[in-house]
């Protein structure tokens, strides 16, 4: 499955999930779960259907819209969604029900993992600061045009 999420990072956050097929068509959902938490779920099952999830998980910019005052998503401990437009089929519904359900579930070790990861981007890009790469010299092989034999 491949779903395009923008997360609204506002207290309380929520996420608006999407779904385009290559006709036009699709689905929008929005969550009341963070799925930036979500980032490390790639795989999962749930009765008995297997899903590979790909998101693509980016935070609303300050140039697009204010977020709508969506009601009725949950609490943070136990979010909730609703269709927004499209409809979802059986199997994406599936998979939300499984993922808020592991969010809620293990929100902590969620926050606790998205926590360590963001310790440990700022713990690479400020070493990179301190110990920048040394430069190399390209080095550029030229080979002489191709002429193809004369007969």
């Amino acid at each position: 499955m491949f779903w395009s999420i923008t997360v609204y990072p506002d207290t309380p956050p929520c996420s608006v999930i999407e779904q385009r097929a290559p006709d036009g068509t699709g689905w929008r959902v929005v969550s009341g779960a963070d799925f930036r938490l979500l980032r490390a779920v790639a795989n999962f099952t749930t009765a008995g259907a297997q899903f590979h999830w790909f998101p693509s998980i980016g935070e609303a910019s300050s140039d697009e819209p204010a977020r709508p005052a969506w009601g009725g998503l949950g609490t943070e401990t136990a979010p909730a969604y609703r269709v927004l437009s499209g409809q979802p089929p059986a199997e994406a519904l599936a998979a939300l029900d499984h993922l808020h359900a592991h969010y809620a579930a293990h929100l902590a070790d969620l926050r606790a993992a998205e926590a360590a990861r963001l310790a440990e981007d700022e713990r690479r890009e400020r070493e990179l600061r301190e110990n920048p790469p040394k430069r190399r010299d390209t080095i550029v092989r030229v080979s002489p045009p191709y002429v193809p034999a004369q007969r």
